[in-house]
């Protein structure tokens, strides 16, 4: 088969380039996109696509800013270490249309699998401030930590942040050596009840609680709208022009299509139930992807 893309959402896996190596990332592509190569992919995309800016560190990359005004992009994910070094970046940034500044600070298992110290966390969130920038805090969770939602939540209120989103531990990446500490499915049910119970204690406009779609519906246990969009609605796309089902899933072997002449071509379909997570069901139950991509 080879069809265009006909969902809505794209994202642009820009770098891989990045100034720390921490242990969780997800990143399992190569290679760096020009400047050259991201405007003509955001002119061809952007009144078809809701297209958005990712990546390793984007913030190294000051000749991607111009792009998130003209794509409505308001958010920005970093590792913080560019903004210390250089705090005027987060004035080009606000610039350029960014508003919230999301940086991981993993509360429980931080010290495990990140590079960066919670005093450097604390200074990236203070010149936020200063700029008068929103902060939201990125957290992944595990079996160490998945009970402590709502301790989490309070040191996030704590630290300053406005908002929270709560990442599945997935092995891929760097991960992948990673001891197999991931939640079971009777734990998600737990996590996602214990998310639900923090939500109630906080104003959305004092904090907002988010959580990742990698943790899948929580097997119909609980409250959830979730719906996997991967290959589907949604895409990522690589610096080589590749077409993976979703940026967790933008690794050598899981490709389902090909940028060509501008244009997204589809040759493989996604087969999943579209309850769960197709980056959860393959990363922690080691699936073959030939069970989800189908020509």
């Amino acid at each position: 088969m080879k069809e265009e893309f006909k969902g809505k959402d794209v994202i642009l896996m820009t770098c891989s380039n990045c100034n720390t190596k921490c242990k969780h990332c997800y990143i399992s592509y190569e290679g760096n996109m020009t400047e050259e190569q991201v405007h003509m992919l955001i002119e061809g995309f952007s009144n078809k696509y809701n297209t958005s800016i990712n990546g390793t560190e984007v913030i190294l990359h000051p000749e991607f800013f111009k792009f998130f005004g003209k794509i409505g992009q308001t958010r920005i994910m970093t590792n913080g270490l560019e903004i210390i070094k250089n705090p005027e970046v987060l004035s080009n940034l606000k610039t350029s249309g960014i508003e919230i500044i999301s940086i991981s600070y993993h509360i429980g298992i931080h010290d495990n699998i990140s590079a960066v110290n919670k005093k450097m966390i604390m200074k990236v969130i203070n010149l936020a401030k200063e700029y008068d920038m929103k902060v939201r805090l990125m957290v992944t969770i595990n079996r160490y930590n998945y009970r402590n939602v709502k301790e989490i939540c309070a040191k996030a209120v704590e630290m300053g942040a406005n908002s929270i989103r709560f990442t599945n531990y997935l092995k891929m990446g760097n991960a992948e050596n990673l001891p197999d500490d991931y939640l079971s499915n009777s734990q998600i049910v737990e996590f996602l009840k214990l998310v639900e119970e923090a939500r109630s204690l906080y104003p959305k406009d004092f904090l907002e609680i988010k959580r990742c779609g990698t943790f899948g519906s929580g097997d119909g246990k609980v409250r959830s709208n979730f719906k996997c969009s991967a290959g589907t609605d949604l895409i990522a796309i690589t610096p080589d022009l590749n077409v993976y089902p979703c940026n967790f899933l933008s690794k050598p072997g899981f490709e389902i299509g090909k940028v060509e002449n501008g244009t997204i071509y589809i040759t493989k379909k996604v087969q999943n139930c579209g309850n769960e997570c197709i980056a959860r069901e393959i990363y922690n139950c080691h699936s073959d992807s030939e069970n989800y991509f189908k020509e």
